[in-house]
């Protein structure tokens, strides 16, 4: 009963999840197999930057074979372990910025200050 607790808490807000809680959130099986596709993924991004850096004719995508894997288990196997995959893929292709954790403040507007806004908007004239 423990085991089933455990996979349903494994769901809760996944999107949410950090790259690092996921992995560590993997089974066997499922550590393995997304090792595999780092790699991969990770060999492929220093490829191409590579190819942005160097004018280098030897260095081209063609040359990097696609990664195809069958993945079969129980239901519920490959569902977490495609999250951590697509969390994998935006850290590596889309770099989270550092900003010294400053940021502007804000505020909700009140009901006037929305009214004033809507009004001076509605009777705007482009």
């Amino acid at each position: 009963m423990e085991a089933v607790a455990n996979i349903a808490d494994m769901h809760i807000n996944v999107p949410n999840l950090a790259l690092e809680y996921k992995e560590a959130k993997l089974n066997v099986g499922q550590k393995r197999i997304f090792d595999k596709i780092k790699s991969h993924l990770i060999n492929q991004k220093e490829r191409e930057d590579l190819l942005e850096n160097e004018s280098s004719r030897l260095l081209r995508l063609d040359n990097i074979k696609p990664l195809r894997m069958f993945i079969s288990g129980v239901g519920g196997t490959g569902k977490f372990l495609i999250e951590a995959i697509k969390c994998l893929v935006d850290d590596i292709w889309h770099p989270k910025s550092e900003h010294g954790g400053k940021t502007a403040g804000y505020w909700a507007l009140n009901k006037e200050a929305q009214k004033r806004i809507e009004m001076t908007l509605k009777n705007l004239k482009l």
